[in-house]
């Protein structure tokens, strides 16, 4: 009867012991399993911040922007000042360099309804690239309402980025033979800006960016 309980009590410790070994591997096992199911799979999010004119537009859906507009010199008008014939310029300053995927831009042009001189017209526009000069870019005449591209992303260059550029738009109040305003229209105009008179010579732009695809 001893040597019964004795053989018992091994078996009991042995079945104890290989019970503790088991859990012990099913403990390690199960750590093994939940580690390798809380892994992270980590992707880069491509770019999109788009500057206009210094300005962070993508943080503002619909931000407002002051163009400043250069008029150029006449010498038989006072300078600054616009009169029939003046010609002039404003620029758009688009910087996509946080861009990472092809785009498209569409800059709306229009002038208001209740502009005071309905001669003012917007005749040209050019895209000057970095580091190039106004005067060595083409004027593209524009004969729409719109100035639209699409800009493609370059993956076959490493480390590819999008390279600031501006769009240059030209205007004029043009005083050829088919003008809107006769002489007198004219002069209405510039006795109303001798009486320090609010005159509306606002061209407006409405510049919108989209994710381009194929």
């Amino acid at each position: 009867l001893v040597v019964i309980i004795l053989k018992f009590k091994v078996k009991l410790v042995l079945f104890l012991l290989f019970l503790s070994l088991f859990l012990v591997t099913a403990k390690n096992t199960y750590a093994r399993y939940a580690a390798a199911s809380t892994g992270i799979a980590q992707l880069d999010m491509a770019q999109w911040q788009i500057s206009v004119n210094n300005q962070n537009i993508t943080e503002n859906y619909n931000t407002q922007l002051s163009f400043t507009p250069i008029i150029e010199e006449n010498k038989n008008v006072k300078a600054g000042t616009v009169a029939p014939g003046t010609t002039g310029y404003f620029d758009i300053q688009i910087n996509p360099e946080k861009v990472d995927v092809s785009f498209s831009y569409d800059i709306m042009l229009q002038l208001p309804d209740n502009v005071a001189v309905s001669d003012l017209k917007i005749t040209y526009y050019s895209i000057v690239q970095q580091g190039q000069s106004a005067d060595e870019t083409e004027k593209i005449p524009f004969t729409g309402t719109a100035i639209k591209n699409v800009l493609t992303y370059d993956n076959s260059t490493p480390d590819f980025k999008f390279s600031p550029f501006i769009v240059r738009i030209y205007f004029e109040w043009y005083d050829g033979s088919d003008n809107l305003m006769d002489d007198t229209e004219d002069t209405k105009v510039g006795q109303m800006a001798a009486e320090s008179e609010e005159l509306n010579f606002n061209i407006l732009a409405s510049i919108s960016f989209k994710q381009f695809t194929d």
